[in-house]
């Protein structure tokens, strides 16, 4: 089946992930190794249902977070972890691994961006931050901040707070960060003319972490 719906990581000076849609809509992760002559290394299935609107966040050199529409056009969110040198509980010399998932929007989540706002440098039990910017239920704009963090068990990720940064239309969803706690939000909202495409907007918020 043709590839679709990609998007890149770089993981570390050697790897870096590819998410994307392929057999049955279903969405799958491939490690690339890119240090001398391009080649995959391991690949995992991470939604058999549906999977569109991938998009990557970092968290340290062998695990990233991923955030994408899956199921019944839901948002969701999980780390991916890649291990080079063990089996992940996979059988795979390479293996990559999704842990503590997270659904983040259960009615619509679609036009994903998402951005690291506070890094905890990985301590045990301490919150990383990460914010993540979509078109929601009614094609509103949705901002939902989720934190990660690694205890005894493993990694969790757990929802913080969210914001409806748009009540009318939001897509192509681009957020960046622009100072210390105030991030820029550009995105497609409401037409104002007659061309049907959506006017471009910005939108500057501030998180908290």
């Amino acid at each position: 089946d043709a590839d679709s719906h990609l998007a890149v990581h770089k993981l570390n000076s050697t790897d870096a992930f590819v998410a994307f849609q392929s057999t049955g809509d279903d969405g799958f992760i491939a490690n690339i190794d890119y240090y001398s002559q391009p080649a995959t290394t391991a690949e995992l299935e991470v939604e058999t249902a549906d999977f569109s609107y991938p998009a990557w966040a970092g968290y340290n050199h062998s695990t990233a977070i991923l955030a994408n529409q899956g199921a019944a056009g839901d948002g969701f969110v999980r780390a991916i972890h890649f291990d080079p040198g063990g089996t992940g509980g996979t059988g795979n010399a390479n293996a990559i691994t999704a842990h503590g998932a997270l659904e983040f929007d259960g009615a619509d989540a679609s036009y994903i961006d998402m951005i690291m706002v506070h890094n905890s440098s990985q301590a045990l039990a301490v919150d990383t931050i990460y914010a993540i910017a979509y078109q929601g239920a009614g094609g509103d704009g949705f901002l939902e901040t989720i934190s990660v963090s690694q205890d005894a068990g493993g990694i969790v990720i757990a929802t913080v707070d969210a914001l409806e940064f748009d009540t009318a239309d939001a897509s192509f969803i681009s957020i960046t960060e622009v100072s210390n706690h105030i991030f820029a939000i550009a995105y497609a909202g409401v037409d104002t003319d007659t061309d049907f495409d959506g006017d471009g907007f910005i939108k500057s918020v501030w998180i908290e972490n």
